[in-house]
């Protein structure tokens, strides 16, 4: 019976694209998707990983189970958006891999969160707080504006949580680049003397499905 409803499946997917035939990832029929293709072509779907569908993480458990985010995961608990990225979303996250955030300026970053020892429990005294939470919301975008996919090839402006702009430019694929459009000319943005003129973050590798959003690791951190 399965091997008859798995024909069926295929016949309806390939009527769909004009005689393509539809496959996911490993040859296997998936759910039908609306697709445009020259007949008789074959169309390859990846469907999201089988994790995080099957476990439905938030963005914020998402992150935690990766391994790679430690660093980032620290500066939301810092700055209190963890319970936020657990809420219904969607998000787009932008989120600097380990490596990223220790490669950022650590003065910087140090004047955010402040410096050990010196009396808070949080992370250290004369920590910034408002700065910390904008440079944190920098790395969010509300809602989807790719879907769980990467854009497509060109250039385009989206407005994140902090109300900045990033810039994102693809050549297609796992080809993306993120920057600041105008380090320093921003209203919620921050960095004395173009300090945060940085360059642009790049895909870490592809996009990661959640239940409330996607997240793009990312080689850099995003100064508003």
């Amino acid at each position: 019976m399965a091997f008859w409803h798995r024909r069926r499946l295929l016949a309806a997917a390939a009527a769909g694209v004009g005689g393509a035939t539809l496959l996911t990832g490993g040859g296997r029929a998936g759910r039908a998707q609306t697709v445009v293709a020259p007949p008789g072509s074959t169309v390859v779907i990846t469907p999201p990983p089988a994790a995080a569908s099957a476990t439905g993480r938030n963005v914020a458990d998402t992150l935690a189970a990766d391994g790679r985010f430690g660093r980032f995961l620290d500066l939301l608990s810092r700055a209190g958006m963890v319970e936020e990225l657990r809420g219904a979303g969607p998000f787009t996250v932008l989120a600097p891999t380990d490596a990223a955030v220790q490669g950022a300026p650590s003065a910087m970053l140090q004047d955010l969160v402040g410096t050990p020892g010196s009396g808070d429990s949080a992370g250290g005294g004369d920590r910034d707080p408002v700065r910390l939470r904008a440079l944190v919301q920098y790395h969010v975008i509300p809602g989807l504006p790719y879907g769980a996919a990467l854009p497509a090839a060109g250039e385009h402006r989206l407005r994140t949580l902090n109300g900045n702009e990033v810039h994102v430019r693809s050549s297609g694929g796992e080809d993306v680049a993120v920057s600041n459009p105008a380090p320093g000319l921003q209203s919620a943005g921050f960095g004395a003397a173009g300090a945060n003129v940085m360059p642009a973050a790049r895909l870490a590798g592809p996009a990661i499905p959640a239940s409330n959003g996607v997240i793009w690791p990312l080689t850099g951190v995003l100064f508003p």
